[in-house]
């Protein structure tokens, strides 16, 4: 249990889902910027954006949980995070803030939940139920390997 509880997470909305992630992994928080397409990728990847010269893939996380995927609006933010293997952007309606959770208020997910293979656990918040995201297991290794040749083939264009 230890592996959900970070020192603190971010805490962020997706539609009605309220999710978070460990702080460590959290390069910034912004606000929503144009989205370059990428033809080839996966359908939860949106596009690419320039951050400070890295080009990185903007993630929804709303199809995480069979919810389609949407285009940014002006008042959503983009959460850089650095995943398992890429740094990546993941579209939130909302940034939160960050907390610092009790270990007694975080359980593991365990199956009963939509798109459990990238949530690690969830925490008892006062605003209700969190989603504590496991970013090294966000994106399916069928889904890196399509980004990744997404990617070469833009840079072969």
């Amino acid at each position: 249990m230890t592996d959900l509880v970070a020192d603190r997470l971010v805490v962020f909305t997706v539609g009605a889902r309220r999710c978070a992630i460990p702080l460590a992994r959290v390069v910034r928080a912004e606000r929503a910027v144009a989205v370059t397409p990428l033809p080839g990728a996966p359908v939860c990847v949106l596009g690419l954006i320039d951050v400070r010269g890295d080009v990185v893939a903007v993630i929804d996380p709303a199809d995480r949980f069979g919810d389609p995927v949407r285009e940014p609006a002006m008042h959503d933010h983009l959460l850089i995070v650095n995943g398992a293997r890429r740094k990546m952007a993941l579209l939130a309606n909302e940034v939160h803030g960050v907390v610092a959770p009790e270990p007694t208020d975080v359980s593991d997910a365990g199956n009963w939940l939509p798109g459990a293979g990238c949530v690690s656990g969830t925490l008892r918040g006062a605003e209700g139920l969190v989603l504590i995201h496991n970013l090294d297991a966000f994106l399916s290794l069928e889904e890196e390997d399509s980004l990744e040749r997404a990617l070469e083939a833009r840079q072969n264009a």
